[in-house]
């Protein structure tokens, strides 16, 4: 184990493992370090748990900048500070994004639970949603973000159809 502290630069020198059973993890001397495997560069945290030896991914390079890894390990420090595993609430997150519920089933709650309930043109909602939502984002989880939606849309006026951009 090479102990130092990081720089992008030095991250960027590190090279990747031409075999996909090989890798090797680089560290600076707080047990913040980096795991580099054949097509990847993860930021990692090495710590102790109730006596425990743990290990934490924080994200990986270059989609993670160093200084986003390093803010991250500061909220892992301060949990584990604080007796919380920070492992274990990773995994919590994890699991919860999982079992969220899709776009899919948010139309279905909002068509049974609001617009059928309290709007006379709930069909039109229900047929709308159908015809553009589900087809683009149907299968998704529930973190779709404004910069995603980009959906054209076919409405009427008095001069007929015409095209306009949904962009939220």
């Amino acid at each position: 184990m090479t102990k130092k502290r990081f720089t992008d630069t030095s991250i960027k020198a590190l090279k990747l493992t031409k075999n996909p059973n090989e890798r090797y993890e680089v560290f600076d001397s707080s047990g913040f370090g980096v795991r580099v495997g054949q097509r990847t560069k993860t930021f990692i945290f090495v710590y102790h748990h109730q006596g425990r030896p743990r290990r934490l991914s924080l994200g990986c390079y270059p989609a993670m900048r160093l200084a986003d890894a390093r803010v991250a390990l500061a909220a892992a420090r301060k949990m584990l500070a604080h007796g919380d595993d920070p492992g274990k609430k990773a995994v919590e997150q994890r699991r919860a994004a999982r079992e969220s519920e899709t776009v899919t089933e948010l139309v279905d709650l909002y068509i049974n639970l609001h617009a059928r309930p309290k709007k006379r043109s709930w069909r039109g909602d229900q047929r709308a949603l159908q015809a553009n939502v589900i087809p683009a984002w149907g299968h998704r989880r529930q973190g779709i973000f404004r910069a995603e939606i980009s959906l054209p849309c076919w409405t009427r006026s008095r001069r007929g159809v015409r095209r306009s951009w949904l962009t939220g």
